[in-house]
């Protein structure tokens, strides 16, 4: 965690993960305050409060974190690691999961919908890759190699079916039939129509939450965070967001 982004004293607000970050409101918000930042990815953070009363979070618990402060809002997701009590006032350690960005507060709102989705699930070789090529710094010749892994794992990649039953700025969450582990990277294609015209949007997301889906045991549910989403495509993803929503009030006003 970077100390030039957020700071001792900041806000903070906490979602259980049952819904994917950036959507839904499943789960309860609750407030806190980042008290202590004790190593990279590890902080401390102050007894939750819901209506002028302490939370108790169960250890183990994962959870999606938003930091606000002047510099804009942050979020990642955090699991509870421990909870001491430091001069008579309990506090969360909290192991940070995923590295921390900004958020645009309108990723939060998120869509009802049924859209097809075509994914492949990369590799650790892969993910490095990517990673290694984002922090740039190296030579030509080194970032030739890293792009020829990408290209062949792209090529030898088997394609999965799924199908996004919401979706938002942040996030989405895809019904399944494979069974994934948390915190697998995907890349994924759909398709959307955006201001009348078809927009094919290739983003990579991080699967937060897999759970079986209720009353279908043959399904699963799959919670994901983008990841990695340009500001082009978050603005398209926003905009058919916002294009539906105006359709479905103007069909309950009878007027479509």
């Amino acid at each position: 965690m970077s100390g030039e982004v957020v700071s001792i004293g900041d806000r903070i607000q906490l979602q259980r993960i049952g819904a994917y970050p950036g959507g839904g409101h499943s789960e309860k918000v609750y407030t806190s305050q980042l008290l202590d930042i004790t190593s990279p990815d590890t902080i401390h953070i102050a007894m939750p409060i819901e209506r002028e009363l302490p939370v108790r979070l169960p250890i183990g618990d994962e959870y999606y974190l938003w930091f606000y402060n002047a510099k804009g809002l942050f979020g990642c997701s955090a699991v509870i690691e421990d909870r001491l009590n430091i001069d008579n006032m309990y506090i969360y350690v909290v192991q940070l999961l995923s590295e921390l960005g900004r958020v645009e507060r309108r990723e939060f709102y998120r869509l009802d919908c049924l859209l097809p989705v075509s994914y492949r699930v990369l590799s650790g070789e892969e993910v490095r890759a990517r990673e290694e090529i984002s922090e740039g710094d190296m030579t030509d010749e080194e970032v030739a190699k890293l792009l020829g892994t990408i290209q062949q794992a792209e090529s030898d990649a088997t394609f999965l079916d799924g199908v996004f039953i919401d979706i938002s700025g942040g996030g989405a969450r895809m019904t399944s039939t494979t069974r994934h582990q948390m915190g697998e990277t995907i890349a994924l294609t759909v398709d959307l129509s955006v201001q009348d015209e078809p927009r094919r949007i290739e983003i990579l997301g991080e699967l937060v939450r897999v759970s079986r889906m209720e009353n279908n045991t043959g399904m699963w549910d799959n919670r994901i965070y983008f990841r990695d989403i340009t500001k082009d495509q978050r603005e398209a993803v926003v905009r058919y967001i916002f294009e539906k929503e105006r359709q479905l009030i103007r069909q309950e006003k009878g007027f479509l």
